[in-house]
């Protein structure tokens, strides 16, 4: 602790004799005399005893650096020095809440201590608060009883006449109206009057030895009157008379002392570390009596305490920088406002400011080298703000007023200060550039490496300049501080990247090497390619900085660093790409346990970790390619090598899913694995496409894209990222058939056991369950895009196998029963390739049409006959309708007219004529008959309802029958029928020739009552026809020709056949509606 304090003495003594040895006018001994005398006239006058100042002048003595001789001596020196006269220092600052009779008042004050040597303030208008911050020096003859007072009067101006005579009604007396009468022929007199506000008074022995700043009550004069008159507020010391230039110089050394011992003994003080306030109370008793005593004025303390804080940190002790704006901002009002007219004050005081300017300007240049200096509360980035900020305050001065420092003949100006600031600041790159760059590595990968290291380090310096630094700068000094540094640094960077990079950059052609021959390469030129890649990364972060000078000229980085990266570096960096980025798929399968990553999610952890890292592909991500001369191949290798790497992933999780399959094909169930596995492909391969969009987007976007040279390459891009999708798509194509192949042999096999059983129950069931469980899961867990595929491949197989069983039992014949079961079984099947709202779920027409066909084939073959010979009849009615519309019937007409009596349940009919029939006989006439018919579905035979006379030799027979026959059928069914009415040309022997049909459908015969008569209905003119072979080969003549078992149908068929016009040419006719069916099961 002894050493400790040795060390600080000593370090105190070098400080004061510097101090001493800088300041002309400092008498040391002469100066410790002064302040004693000052510290010890006051005991002359008031009670204090010598000892009670002991402490401060103890204090006082550590302060001067007195040994105790050396005090004992100055101390009885100053004790038996000649009293000077005294002096009371007052300051009128202001006063409050005055009492005006009137309510404002015109305030002003006299003060004195002798009554015959009064001073007077000014007066303030209209104001019960008035600031005065007047003041004055009041001479004292006797320090212990003197006493010290202040009256307050309220200013008014001379009495007129008319104000005189408005006092009338104030007199009440005779004696009150004699005075009256005096005053108002005296008239005006012109002087003027005042009201007292208040006064106080304070003996002089009560003011302490420091001074006093205080409020004060005033009082009334009269003693009878009340208090409550206000506040004043005074500032008082009493000193010793001299002159005011040597109070302030007394002042300012005693200052700089209490300042140097402040930094040294009391705290040991750190450089930049204190900021204006002294934490010793003596020292601030010894200033304060100083300039109270000396009656010092704001202007003289602040101009003192510049002086001093200036002087320190520029040639002894750094201070805070914080301190300097404030008490230039209040010296610069100062100047304003003329107060300072000394020449050799103001000669020292700009002085001053010329050294301060160059002392923030060395700090600016050596800024990297002082952050040692500081603590973690206020570094060096506050420190130079600070400064900033006092340098922008005095060159706006400065700029306002350009020749206040001429006779002074400095350097100092507002242009000058701009030169040394942006001086310091090109020093200040040189020097930081010089501190991160000087190092002599011989081995090739260390020299990158430390290139590395200073390119991060002068980007984290830059956009620290530009974050911090940059606005400041530019705002208040108008200099581009990042603009400097940066074109320092990308001078010298270049300068010593571009051969490093030229010496080391010989790689091997990568595309002449395979994959095995490119992993064996040594692993310490795997290092030097990525870390020559770092470097690449560090440049191009460097050179986009260059956007933020403000004044941009030609730059060394930008632009040119990607020329000095050859093709094979570049090819190189992208083989290594490639090879990391396997390495890592591989890592992400292997560690896959095809678990989801949530409740919800549908893929697994391999999926994400390989679509993260192929966004993360730094040599992808980061070559501006745009720049390089071979720029299309770069990307396209980029792109090329993307799809590689998720095909890559597609055929790892593939492999790895059927190795852990289920082998049982016979009983195959969809795991959730094989569900994952596509799931998991899709998502790399939209993440491809995102990253190829993305990619090309960001890269051709760098190049004029709508150039005619550019638009091929774009092309080819394209070509490019659209095979990589289509090899990924038919990877994912491959799993998804197995699945399909694999559930369809299943199905298959189910059908083929439920139409042995007869469509029994129990096998329905298990196909359903099958079903379900195998559709929901896919359903579950896959998504709808890929959901609708893999359902349409599904759906293919079964409808395979349904069209297999439909298409042998039609073959063997089997009864409609049959095929009624079997629709059921397709139905169920249908079911579950349908959403919800039964639309399907498979997207291609094809498949849809062909689902259609099926159930339309198995309903025609599972329907009754009667259905069937109705329907048939419907088909034949359309074909009539047909030609009635378009073409006129080369086999005649017949006119009927038809009603169904609702009220008696009986269908009326009546047959009016024939016309134009075709000839038959050799004569060219017919003999024809009708017969009535009525089909409908529920009915058969079909019933014969009428059978008209025969019409000898004629084409244009007149019918002229009615009949009524009484229908017991349900209206409903009634009106699903149709009446055939069949026109035969009479011969021997029974052999009738048909001459034609025509129908009426049921729904178009009006529903009347029995009171209508025939007269009142409309004809129906209907045209006469006969089927074609075409018409025999429907689907529905094809089922009724089929069914060899059904008598009914067996005599149908055989009874149309005969009417139609090619029943001489069997064979042909059979050919036909082979190939036909077969076309339709097809």
């Amino acid at each position: 602790m002894q050493t400790f304090q040795r060390q600080l003495d000593r370090a105190y003594e070098s400080f004061l004799n510097q101090l001493v040895s800088t300041s002309e006018d400092l008498n040391i001994i002469e100066l410790y005399t002064e302040i004693l005398c000052v510290l010890l006239h006051h005991r002359r006058f008031c009670d204090d005893n010598q000892s009670e100042n002991n402490p401060l002048i103890e204090h006082l003595q550590k302060v001067f650096n007195v040994d105790n001789d050396k005090h004992a001596e100055l101390l009885a020196t100053a004790e038996n020095k000649d009293d000077k006269p005294l002096v009371l220092n007052l300051k009128v600052i202001e006063a409050r809440d005055l009492k005006g009779k009137d309510g404002l008042s015109d305030p002003s004050c006299t003060v004195f201590v002798s009554p015959t040597r009064k001073k007077n303030t000014s007066v303030k208008s209209e104001t019960l608060n008035p600031v005065w911050q007047e003041c004055f020096s009041l001479p004292v003859s006797n320090g212990k009883e003197d006493v010290f007072h202040i009256e307050v009067w309220d200013k008014r101006g001379a009495e007129t006449v008319a104000e005189k005579v408005r006092r009338i009604n104030d007199v009440k007396s005779g004696k009150s109206l004699k005075n009256f009468m005096r005053e108002l022929t005296k008239g005006s007199n012109g002087k003027e009057k005042r009201d007292s506000l208040g006064c106080f008074k304070l003996p002089l022995k009560d003011i302490p030895m420091e001074g006093i700043d205080a409020w004060y009550p005033l009082e009334s004069r009269s003693e009878s009157s009340s208090t409550g008159f206000g506040e004043i507020h005074l500032r008082l010391g009493l000193g010793l008379e001299k002159e005011k230039k040597v109070a302030v110089k007394e002042y300012y050394h005693v200052l700089h002392l209490m300042l140097a011992y402040e930094l040294v003994h009391e705290q040991n003080i750190d450089p930049y570390e204190w900021d204006g306030g002294f934490n010793n109370e003596m020292s601030k008793t010894v200033l304060q009596t100083l300039e109270f005593q000396g009656g010092l004025n704001k202007k003289e303390i602040d101009l003192a305490h510049w002086g001093v804080y200036t002087n320190v940190h520029c040639g002894q002790h750094a201070l805070n920088a914080k301190i300097f704006p404030p008490l230039l901002e209040v010296n610069l009002e100062h100047l304003k406002s003329n107060i300072a007219d000394d020449f050799e004050e103001m000669q020292k005081y700009w002085i001053s400011m010329e050294q301060l300017v160059e002392n923030f300007a060395s700090f600016f240049q050596n800024m990297h080298r002082n952050r040692h200096l500081f603590s973690s509360s206020y570094d060096a980035t506050f420190c130079a703000l600070d400064m900033l900020k006092t340098l922008a305050m005095l060159k706006f001065y400065l700029t306002e007023n350009p020749n206040i420092t001429s006779e002074y003949e400095l350097k100092l100006s507002a242009d000058w200060i701009i030169d040394r600031v942006k001086n310091a600041i090109f020093l200040c790159a040189n020097t930081y550039f010089d501190s991160v760059a000087s190092h002599n590595w011989k081995l090739e990968r260390a020299q990158v490496e430390h290139m590395v290291k200073v390119g991060e380090r002068l980007i984290a310096d830059l956009e620290k300049c530009l974050d911090i630094y940059q606005n400041d700068f530019q705002m208040s000094m108008g200099i581009d501080y990042f603009g400097i540094t940066y074109q320092v640094y990308d001078q010298r960077f270049a300068s010593i990247v571009e051969p490093l990079v030229e010496q080391i950059s010989s790689f091997p052609t990568s595309q002449q090497m395979n994959d095995d021959e490119f992993t064996s390469r040594r692993e310490d030129e795997f290092a030097i390619g990525t870390t020559l890649f770092k470097l690449y990364l560090k440049l191009k972060q460097f050179a986009a900085l260059s956007t933020n000078v403000e004044s941009p000229n030609e730059f060394c980085v930008q632009g040119n660093f990607h020329k000095w990266f050859d093709d094979r570096v570049v090819f190189y960096w992208l083989r290594i790409a490639k090879f990391k980025a396997e390495n890592c798929i591989r890592a992400a399968v292997v560690r896959d346990n095809f678990q989801p990553l949530g409740d919800s999610s549908r893929i697994t952890s391999s999926a994400v970790d390989t679509a993260g890292y192929l966004q993360r592909i730094e040599i992808w991500n980061q070559l501006s390619s745009s720049e390089m001369q071979s720029w299309q191949s770069c990307i396209a290798k980029i792109l090329e090598d993307l799809g590689k790497c998720v095909l890559f992933y597609a055929n790892l999780i593939s492999e790895k899913v059927a190795q852990i399959g289920n082998d049982q094909e016979e009983n195959y169930q969809i795991l959730d694995k094989v569900c994952f596995t596509v799931n998991n492909i899709e998502r790399v391969a939209d993440e491809m496409k995102l990253i190829g969009v993305n990619f090309m987007t960001a890269k051709l976007a760098l190049r004029d894209t709508n150039s005619v040279a550019d638009q091929q390459p774009k092309l080819t891009l394209i070509a490019v990222m659209e095979q990589a999708a289509k090899n990924i798509s038919e990877k994912k194509s491959v799993i998804l058939e197995d699945v399909g192949l694999k559930m369809r042999n299943v199905i298959q096999q189910m059908m083929t056991d439920a139409t042995d059983s007869g469509c029994d129950e129990d096998y329905i069931t298990i196909l359903e369950t099958y079903l379900e469980y195998n559709l929901q899961k896919l359903n579950k867990k896959l998504s709808k895009p890929t959901f609708a595929t893999v359902f349409g491949i599904i759906w293919r197989n079964v409808s395979a196998s349904i069209q297999h069983v439909t298409k042998t039992n039609i073959e063997n014949g089997r009864e409609p029963k049959f095929f009624q079961e079997l629709q059921k079984v397709v139905t169920i099947l249908n079911n579950f390739f349908q959403s919800d709202d039964g639309s399907s779920r498979v997207e291609s027409t094809s498949k849809i049409t062909e689902t259609d066909e099926i159930e339309k084939l198995l309903e025609i073959h599972g329907a009754s006959t009667s259905d069937l010979i109705l329907r048939y009849f419907v088909e034949r009615h359309k074909m009539q309708s047909y030609m009635r519309n378009k073409t006129p019937s080369k086999l005649g007409y017949l006119a009927v007219r038809a009603q169904y009596c609702d009220d008696i349940k009986t269908l009326r009919i009546e047959l009016l004529n024939a016309r134009n029939l075709k000839p038959g006989d050799s004569n060219g006439v017919r003999d024809p008959f009708l017969k009535v018919i009525l089909v409908t579905d529920t009915t058969l035979p079909i019933i014969s309802l009428h059978k008209s006379k025969v019409k000898k030799k004629t084409l244009f027979p007149w019918f002229d029958e009615s009949f009524s026959s009484v229908v017991t059928i349900d209206p409903d069914e009634l009106s699903h029928g149709i009446l055939m009415f069949t026109l035969k040309d009479y011969g021997l022997l029974g052999k009738n020739d048909y001459i034609g049909d025509c129908y009426l459908p049921l729904k178009s015969v009006p529903f009347t009552n029995s009171d209508m008569e025939f007269k009142e209905l409309p004809q129906e003119v209907l045209p006469l026809n006969l089927p074609t072979i075409e018409e025999l080969d429907t689907r529905i003549f094809q089922a009724l020709e089929r069914r060899q078992c059904d008598k009914d149908a067996v005599e149908f068929v055989k009874r149309e056949r005969t009417k139609c016009p090619s029943i001489l040419y069997p064979s042909r006719r059979r050919s036909s509606s082979s190939i036909f069916y077969t076309n339709e099961l097809q």
